[in-house]
């Protein structure tokens, strides 16, 4: 019997596989365990957009474009990994909102009051266990760490003075956070150590995909030969048009809104540099990454 390891980790084949379970083995049910799972980008999307701006009518639109956009439509209803990992990734992002930011939007609270509210230590936990097991999904988008230790950083949670004034309660939550990650992570630790005899290895490298700078720089016959970078700035401005007009805005806005645009450039950025250096860059996959 020929076999060959999968380049992603084995958390989606784990969720379909207690589906299938449940309901019986077919792509019929993969489709709809798909289907339902990108069906939840939308609401989290809308309360991504509330809790940055404190305003529901912002949220709703916001929700109502995550439904209509293009790349929504064309491939939640496919088998990807790109559908679960992206749900995971935004659920993730809006427990750290949860945790960090005031409740009128005004800005993120000090790291002091986070310590303070168990509520908050909860869905700081929350948000650790659901990007762990994102990781269990597609390991590769550990690139989208940047906004939620934005987040942190915004709280003042990396200032030694404050890890040493807070004493066992910056411990705790610290403790507790960090198990929650690995608890999530687990699946995909656990795929690590089976096949490749250790944890912490990335299932792409180990299946001899490969970053290219020379693609990243200088790019491939594909797509007029421009450089990889340029392949998703490309598809970043003809898919996002409306975060780009908007743009401007943001950066020269109320706090809140400068909040948003450095979250957004700390996901765009890794999306350029990393996905930009795949060759499958100009072979089409570009949008399913956006």
């Amino acid at each position: 019997m020929r076999w060959s390891l999968p380049s992603w980790p084995a958390g989606f084949p784990l969720l379909l596989a207690t589906m299938f379970g449940v309901f019986g083995p077919s792509e019929a049910v993969a489709r709809a365990v798909t289907i339902v799972v990108a069906g939840l980008l939308a609401p989290l999307t809308g309360y991504l957009a509330f809790r940055l701006s404190g305003r529901r009518a912002v949220g709703l639109v916001a929700g109502g474009l995550a439904v209509l956009h293009p790349l929504a439509v064309a491939f939640s209803g496919q088998i990807f990994t790109n559908n679960i990992s992206v749900t995971l990734f935004v659920a993730s992002l809006c427990l750290m909102l949860s945790a960090t930011m005031r409740s009128d939007a005004s800005g993120v609270v000090p790291f002091g009051q986070l310590l303070a509210s168990s509520r908050r230590r909860a869905y700081l936990a929350g948000a650790a266990f659901l990007f762990g097991a994102m990781l269990s999904v597609r390991d590769t988008a550990a690139m989208l760490v940047g906004p939620s230790l934005y987040l942190l950083y915004r709280t003042g949670a990396f200032r030694w003075r404050s890890a040493i004034a807070e004493g066992r309660a910056f411990g705790r939550m610290f403790a507790t956070a960090v198990v929650a990650f690995f608890f999530g992570w687990g699946p995909g630790l656990y795929f690590n150590a089976v096949n490749f005899g250790s944890l912490f290895m990335s299932a792409h490298y180990e299946t001899d995909i490969r970053l290219s700078v020379d693609y990243l720089l200088h790019g491939s016959e594909a797509l007029f030969g421009l450089p990889g970078i340029a392949v998703m700035a490309l598809t970043v401005a003809v898919f996002q048009f409306p975060v780009l007009l908007i743009a401007p805005t943001l950066v020269v806005g109320p706090a809140r809104e400068r909040l948003a645009a450095i979250m957004a450039s700390l996901i765009v950025l890794p999306l350029l540099l990393v996905n930009g250096a795949f060759p499958v860059a100009s072979s089409g996959a570009a949008p399913r990454y956006v």
